[in-house]
């Protein structure tokens, strides 16, 4: 992923689990990893405050929060493949599969949570 990528992914996966506060500037995350706890997302600081792309407690952040979701039955990794699983038939939503021959297990996580959340912020 390129810096802009990782910027955008980080902001949705900010937006999914968080809060944004318009008078602050910022999001507020109130979950077990954050235990409400406030975090910039200028330009220039994003990469220190958020970690969705290197982090795994904030991965898993993400992850658990997507399987909350009722239209997904189950986020799982499994060598060779990382899935994320529609709940029903009647979900518009295609699994995702995504290999990880050619990328960390880190990597493909983040590939399939951002596939993911790309669906997620056109349907809801």
């Amino acid at each position: 992923m390129t810096q802009e990528e990782i910027q955008e992914y980080n902001k949705k996966c900010a937006e999914f689990i968080g809060v944004f506060d318009e008078e602050t500037d910022r999001f507020v995350f109130d979950t077990k990893l954050f235990n409400v706890q406030s975090y910039s997302f200028s330009e220039k600081h994003h990469k220190k405050q958020l970690c969705f792309d290197v982090g795994w407690d904030w991965i898993m952040e993400i992850v658990e929060k997507i399987e909350e979701l009722d239209i997904v039955a189950s986020f799982q990794i499994e060598n060779p493949t990382i899935y994320i699983w529609k709940s029903s038939e009647e979900s518009d939503f295609e699994d995702i599969e995504i290999d990880i021959f050619d990328k960390t297990k880190k990597e493909a996580v983040v590939e399939a949570i951002n596939q993911f959340l790309i669906f997620y912020n056109e349907k809801v």
